[in-house]
């Protein structure tokens, strides 16, 4: 039900204005809690008596006395101390109870005197079952891995704590089908990744507990406009500088919960009792179940800003599938260190690429950067404009436009990506393609050189890689932050020509999908020339023509026979006229081709010239005489 109730909250935040009563503003609540049950008195023979009665329900906020509206039955006693009691000498009916109970919840900050090293695992005896396993918080080998994995390189406790923290956040899937009456262990969770509060609370508390840090849980109620009001809720708190500070990672609230979080109760254990009851019997039975808890917002008073937050865009424009870098800056009263949720809203078309659900600020100044990147498809002459609201409890909130033009854009993945691999951000696997093919390639096959190179912060334990033109599937290894992986795929065609390959990654979802073109291929180069000639008149007509597989990116010619040469560019069918006082008996051709790769190939073609005897010592006196003459 949580997460109903925090959509809901969001949908107030992005509409025209805060809804009349903001939860997750600053300030503090009154609210007014009534519970009403019943204790069945049951007579069982014939001389019913029951002593001692002691009935006691976690339904009061705060230690404080509670108002009693109504009360039935027999000689009773009321008290409380977080928790409402019924006490009777003896009964002999049925005690109905109605209890209202009038409380303020402020919104508290939990201020760190010191942020602790992670590796101070000294607690007191008290703490320690806070530290232990259970059946329903029982982390297995995998988990405790994955957790180490996920605090990797952290100093401090509280930002290991935050890490988790999100990590189950965005880990799990809300489901109000999971779970029901039946409470379900972390191994479950972490194996379905689904569930309610339960759910969250537990595979949090597994893995917090798994790094060594002190975990309880939190039972009570929360609004959930979804249910039309309150509802049962949990969550944990985590022992942080000698004080147990709340984490939500149902609805994303870390060191800091709402004021619409009503707490009732604490335990070691997620699984608890909120009503119980005991007494001495003959003849005669009790009946004891839940109350029915009705809870009322009373009124709000609003709280003076503490913190200030400023945000600062890099530019004024932007277009098509550009990259936006928002600068927060949070300005904090103490030099202590404190956790805050931080809320950013936004249209659905600009991509947010790193949300940020908290601000670990240690000291008086934290600086954060968000990255959006705008959608493509704007028209010509159109632009859109994108509202960025931002805000953190106790402090001022502020809106940014981001006006989106048309247009190619002006940054790229690697002008921001060095801000994604900030210590504080979530968990962003990112992998970039880079793909070369073999520069030339004949029998229809062509190997693709791809370079997988990890530009996210984390670790990608293995990568699936999915040609789907070619229904190719292959792995790569254990890719670390800012390593590359060379693969060689072989790709085979049934047709020449231009071919536009898609590309996709997976890691635990699809990490990216990329296309590559790949220059037309060709087969193993054939060409056949061949020539032919006619007398017309005192020339000799040479006819040339060519056949050839593939297209050259330039061809020449050249001829020669006796005195006479020519060279042209030379085309599918060319013709030459020989002058015949100036041919030999043969004529001699020379084609050279280029293919578009730069590769050379030369041919020869010899074409004999018919001459009866005569003529022939008629050629042979006419290059003896010339011999004489240049001798």
């Amino acid at each position: 039900m949580g997460r109903y109730a925090f959509l809901l909250l969001l949908f107030a935040f992005v509409s025209a204005g805060f809804a009349e009563t903001d939860l997750l503003a600053q300030g503090s609540a009154t609210f007014s809690v009534t519970a009403s049950g019943i204790i069945d008195y049951e007579v069982t023979g014939a001389n019913p008596e029951i002593q001692d009665l002691a009935f006691q329900s976690f339904f009061v906020p705060q230690e404080e006395s509670v108002n009693v509206d109504s009360l039935v039955g027999g000689d009773v006693v009321l008290g409380a101390e977080n928790f409402f009691v019924i006490n009777a000498p003896t009964l002999n009916q049925d005690v109905v109870y109605n209890a209202v109970i009038s409380f303020v919840n402020p919104a508290k900050l939990f201020w760190l005197d010191d942020l602790e090293l992670l590796n101070d695992i000294n607690y007191s005896f008290e703490l320690q079952e806070y530290l232990v396993f259970d059946d329903y918080v029982n982390p297995s080998l995998e988990m405790k891995s994955k957790a180490s994995k996920i605090v990797e390189g952290v100093k401090y406790k509280a930002e290991a704590v935050l890490r988790i923290a999100d990590f189950v956040h965005d880990y799990v899937t809300y489901d109000l089908d999971v779970g029901g009456e039946y409470l379900l262990d972390a191994k479950w969770v972490y194996a379905n990744e689904k569930g309610t509060c339960d759910e969250f609370s537990v595979l949090t508390a597994a893995l917090i507990r798994s790094i060594g840090v002190p975990v309880r849980f939190v039972h009570g109620y929360v609004q959930a406009e979804a249910l039309e009001g309150y509802g049962p809720h949990s969550y944990i708190e985590v022992y942080l500088s000698d004080e147990w500070v709340p984490f939500d990672p149902t609805w994303g609230q870390y060191g800091f919960v709402d004021v619409s979080h009503i707490k009732f109760m604490t335990s070691s254990s997620p699984e608890f009792i909120m009503s119980s009851v005991s007494y001495k019997h003959r003849d005669a039975s009790l009946t004891a179940n839940n109350p029915d808890i009705i809870i009322n917002l009373d009124s709000f008073e609003e709280q003076d800003e503490i913190f200030f937050i400023t945000g600062e865009l890099d530019r004024d424009k932007y277009y098509e599938n550009d990259y936006v870098v928002l600068t927060l800056t949070l300005n904090s009263p103490l030099k202590k260190s404190i956790i805050l949720p931080l809320q950013v809203v936004t249209t659905q078309e600009l991509e947010l690429l790193n949300f940020i659900n908290y601000l670990l600020v240690d000291g008086g100044t934290r600086v954060a950067r968000l990255i959006f990147k705008t959608p493509g498809g704007v028209e010509k002459n159109r632009y859109f404009i994108h509202p960025i609201r931002v805000r953190t409890p106790f402090s001022n909130e502020f809106v940014l436009n981001v006006t989106n033009y048309h247009g190619v854009a002006q940054s790229s993945f690697s002008d921001v990506e060095f801000f994604l691999n900030e210590n504080d951000l979530v968990e962003n696997p990112h992998v970039s393609v880079e793909v070369n093919f073999s520069d030339k390639f004949y029998d229809y096959t062509s190997l693709l050189n791809v370079s997988f190179f990890n530009d996210g912060n984390m670790i990608l334990d293995l990568l699936e890689v999915r040609i789907p033109n070619h229904n190719l599937v292959f792995n790569v290894p254990s890719l670390s932050i800012n390593n590359y992986f060379t693969i060689q795929i072989p790709l085979n065609y049934s047709t020449q020509g231009v071919h536009n390959e898609k590309i996709s990654v997976y890691n635990n979802g699809l990490l990216l999908e990329s296309y590559s073109f790949v220059l037309e291929n060709i087969e193993t180069p054939e060409i056949n020339i061949s020539a032919f000639y006619n007398v017309s008149g005192e020339f000799y007509n040479l006819t040339v023509l060519l056949e050839k597989n593939f297209e050259p990116r330039t061809s020449i010619l050249s001829i020669s026979s006796g005195d006479f040469s020519e060279s042209k560019e030379f085309k599918k069918s060319n013709s030459f006229l020989i002058p015949v006082e100036l041919a030999g008996m043969s004529i001699d051709l020379e084609l050279i081709i280029v293919d578009i790769f730069g590769e050379q190939y030369n041919y020869f073609l010899r074409v004999d010239v018919e001459m009866s005897l005569f003529e022939k010592i008629v050629y042979y006196i006419k290059r003896f005489i010339k011999l004489l003459l240049y001798s």
